[in-house]
């Protein structure tokens, strides 16, 4: 079993989850583990689909990595969402990819 980097990004209400070796393969969730739950299902369904239309299914690539910004002023660049600060989601991998 593959493991494939995934984007959680908050987006309204909802939270929007993508696979960058995957494009098009996308879910959205009503809270974080949904959409973990759910982009787990479209990588399935999204390989699936390439294997029965004779397509080769990439290997993953992509890696997620923390960068601490900050602004001129100082303060440490974020998603602002009400009063709090909250980065993008990146989940971190069991094993680095080489």
């Amino acid at each position: 079993m593959l493991e494939h980097a995934v984007v959680l990004e908050v987006e309204g209400d909802g939270i929007g989850a993508w696979v960058p070796d995957l494009p098009g393969c996308i879910a959205v969730g009503g809270s974080h583990d949904e959409a973990r739950r759910l982009i787990a299902e479209a990588i399935t369904l999204h390989l699936d689909a390439m294997l029965d239309q004779g397509t080769p299914t990439p290997v993953p690539v992509s890696r997620c990595e923390y960068v601490r910004a900050a602004t001129r002023s100082g303060q440490t660049a974020g998603r602002v969402t009400g009063a709090a600060l909250q980065p993008t989601v990146c989940p971190r991998r069991a094993q680095p990819i080489a």
